[in-house]
């Protein structure tokens, strides 16, 4: 019912997906729970503040299911709406850690009714298409995580923080 891809991208590359994304009719959504502007907003760049989830989305993959947290501030209910979750990666040099970004799809959900509702196929050829940019823009690295070797994807400039054997998390 989801699938999911990790990768380990800098702000760079960051800074590019987003633009492909905007520049092949995308939209980037954000969720804001503090300050003046509240609730979902639209970017149309990588947000110089911290983010850590972005939301991806095209118009014709269905309206957004918004849900209220609080206030009756709506939020984008990422399990129901036609949306992928991007999730940032985050380097933590000094401490020798990598947070990985992602990209996370949840593709059917169980609704209000126990109905089984199974989203857009044109989100999840999205998806797909997402996975594939990225795959040929960041450097295939082996690496060995719980007994097993692991592919990752990555940006140059990190490669050698992954290869210098920096703790990877989920």
């Amino acid at each position: 019912m989801s699938k999911q891809f990790s990768f380990i991208m800098d702000k760079a590359d960051e800074s590019e997906f987003i633009k492909m994304i905007l520049d092949s009719g995308g939209k980037v959504l954000k969720n804001i729970k503090r300050g003046v502007e509240k609730g979902v907003v639209q970017v149309y760049s990588l947000p110089e503040d911290i983010w850590i989830f972005l939301y991806l989305t095209k118009d014709e993959f269905g309206e957004m299911k918004p849900r209220n947290i609080e206030n009756d501030i709506q939020y984008i209910d990422s399990y129901a709406s036609s949306v992928i979750e991007f999730r940032e990666t985050i380097p933590r040099i000094k401490l020798k850690q990598i947070q990985k970004g992602r990209l996370y799809l949840n593709n059917k959900y169980w609704d209000e009714n126990e109905q089984l509702i199974q989203k857009d196929e044109m989100l999840d050829k999205w998806y797909k298409e997402l996975v594939r940019w990225i795959k040929k823009r960041l450097k295939c690295v082996e690496t060995y995580s719980y007994g097993r070797v692991v592919k990752e994807y990555v940006s140059e400039s990190l490669v050698k923080y992954v290869e210098d054997g920096f703790n990877l998390l989920g």
